[in-house]
C-alpha cells in the first residue's frame, strides 16, 4: 500500500492553495483593469470619399468635403474650412494609416455633442512616402509629433470638456518645415484630474566673464510640461548703464524652443559682478512665469581675461576653467613671427658669446622658461617683451628653452695667493 508521508500531502495541498489564490488574484486584477479602462467614445478616419478606404467602425472625414457641421449619431464634426486636402496610398494595409488630411497651418477640426468631463484625444500621424510634423492644439494645451516617411506615431492630448460639449482641435506644422497631417482620431473618456500644464526654463551658460566693451552670448531654452501649448516671451532685468540685451527671437509661439540672448557692454561699465534675472512668461490663463539667474563678471576694458581662473557652476557646483578664444592668425603671420624670433635669438646669442659671458646665456634660458603662458597677453612695452609674447603664442617658451643643455659658468679668476701656491706645488711636466 503506497502511503505518502503526511508532510508530502501537506505540501501538495499547500501548493494547490497558493496556485489557486494566485489565479484568483490575477482574475480580480483583470476585472479591476477592465473596470477602470477608459471607454472609446468615437473614432474618426481622415481620408477621401472612397468607402473602400474607410476603417471599420470609424466616422469618415472626407477632407474639404467634411465641413462643420456633419452629423454622426449625437455628435457633430467637421473642418471649419474647406481648404483641406486628402492623400491616400492603396499599398498600406491598415486603412487608418492608408490616408490622411492636411491643409493650411491653423486648420480647425470641431467636435460637438460631447458630455462634460475629461477626455483623451489620440491622433494617428504618419504617411508612407513623406515626412509629417503635426501639432494638435486646444486652448493652452498642445502636443506634437514628427514622423519619418513610412512610420506612424500617436499624439495624445488629455483635456477637460466644459458644459458646451464642443472642442476645437487646431492643426499646424510642429517644426514649421514639414507639412502636418492626421490619419485618425480616437476619443476616449478618462477619469481623474488633469495636471496643470507648464514649462521649464534653462540658460547656458549660467555665468560668464567678459571685458567691458565686449558681447556675451547665452541660450535660453523652454521645454513644455504636461502638453503646455501657449506662447511664451522673455525679458531680462538688472542691467546697468552701458548694458543692453537683445533676444532672438523674443518669444516662442509654440514651445519647445530656444531663444538666443546677446548681452552688449560698453567700456564705461564698471568692472564687477552683475547678477541678472531672466524671466520667461507664458501667455496662458494662469499667466505662468519662470525666473532664472544669470551671473556676468565684467573686467576692465583692455585687460586680458586671466585664463585658468576657477569658477563655480551654479547648476552642478563643479569648478570650470574659463579660456578666452584667440583671434585666428594666418600662416604668413606665424612664419613672420618665427623669423623675427630666430633673428632675436641669434642676435642675443652673438652678444653673449662676444662678451664670453656664459652665465648670461643661462640667464636668458631661465628667463624664457619662467615666462607664464597666457591665452591673452597685455600690450608689450618693449621690443624684448614683444618677442617673448610671440614666443608664447607660437609655443616655443616652455618647450625649447626647457630642453636646452645646462651651461656651466666660467671659473672665477684666482687670487694672488692662490696663484703663488699653485705655482709652488704644481708638479713638474
Amino acid at each position: 500500500m503506497d502511503r505518502r508521508h503526511w508532510l508530502v500531502e501537506f505540501f501538495r495541498w499547500d501548493a494547490r492553495t497558493v496556485l489557486a489564490a494566485c489565479l484568483g488574484l490575477i482574475v480580480l486584477i483583470g476585472f479591476a483593469w477592465a473596470a477602470t479602462e477608459n471607454s472609446l467614445v468615437a473614432s474618426f478616419d481622415f481620408g477621401g470619399v472612397s468607402l473602400a478606404d474607410q476603417a471599420s467602425g470609424t466616422i469618415q472625414v472626407k477632407g474639404g468635403l467634411s465641413v462643420y457641421p456633419k452629423t454622426s449619431g449625437t455628435l457633430q464634426f467637421g473642418w471649419t474650412s474647406a481648404n483641406i486636402n486628402e492623400f491616400v496610398d492603396k499599398n498600406v494595409a491598415d486603412k487608418i494609416k492608408r490616408d490622411y488630411n492636411s491643409g493650411d497651418n491653423g486648420s480647425v477640426f470641431r467636435i460637438s455633442g460631447l458630455d462634460a468631463g475629461v477626455y483623451n484625444f489620440k491622433a494617428t500621424v504618419g504617411a508612407p512616402n513623406v515626412v509629417l510634423s503635426t501639432q494638435m492644439r486646444s486652448g493652452t494645451l498642445a502636443t506634437s509629433v514628427t514622423t519619418a516617411a513610412g512610420s506612424w506615431q500617436v499624439a495624445s492630448l488629455l483635456m477637460n470638456v466644459d458644459n458646451s460639449g464642443t472642442v476645437d482641435l487646431v492643426f499646424a506644422s510642429a517644426n514649421q518645415t514639414a507639412p502636418w497631417g492626421i490619419c485618425g482620431l480616437a476619443i476616449y473618456s478618462a477619469v481623474g484630474t488633469i495636471v496643470q500644464p507648464g514649462f521649464a526654463v534653462t540658460i547656458s551658460p549660467t555665468q560668464k566673464i567678459i571685458r567691458a566693451g565686449d558681447t556675451a552670448v547665452f541660450n535660453v531654452g523652454v521645454t513644455p510640461l504636461n502638453n503646455y501649448g501657449s506662447k511664451v516671451s522673455v525679458q531680462i532685468t538688472g542691467l546697468v548703464t552701458g548694458m543692453t540685451a537683445e533676444f532672438m527671437p523674443a518669444q516662442l509661439s509654440s514651445p519647445p524652443g530656444t531663444m538666443g540672448l546677446r548681452l552688449y557692454t560698453t567700456k564705461a561699465v564698471p568692472p564687477t559682478d552683475y547678477n541678472l534675472l531672466v524671466t520667461v512668461k507664458g501667455d496662458d490663463e494662469a499667466a505662468m512665469q519662470k525666473n532664472i539667474n544669470l551671473k556676468v563678471t565684467v573686467t576692465v576694458a583692455g585687460e586680458s581675461v586671466v585664463p585658468n581662473l576657477p569658477m563655480t557652476d551654479t547648476v552642478t557646483g563643479d569648478q570650470t576653467e574659463i579660456v578666452p578664444d584667440l583671434p585666428p592668425r594666418t600662416a604668413k603671420e606665424v612664419r613672420a613671427d618665427f623669423q623675427e624670433i630666430e633673428s632675436f635669438v641669434a642676435e642675443q646669442k652673438a652678444k653673449a658669446l662676444q662678451r664670453n659671458n656664459f652665465v648670461e646665456i643661462k640667464d636668458i634660458g631661465n628667463t624664457l622658461s619662467g615666462v607664464a603662458v597666457y591665452q591673452a597677453l597685455p600690450p608689450p612695452k618693449t621690443t624684448t617683451e614683444s618677442i617673448l609674447q610671440k614666443m608664447v603664442r607660437v609655443g616655443i617658451i616652455g618647450t625649447i628653452s626647457d630642453a636646452a643643455p645646462q651651461v656651466q659658468p666660467a671659473p672665477e679668476k684666482p687670487g694672488l695667493w692662490q696663484t703663488i701656491i699653485e705655482s709652488i706645488f704644481r708638479p713638474a711636466s
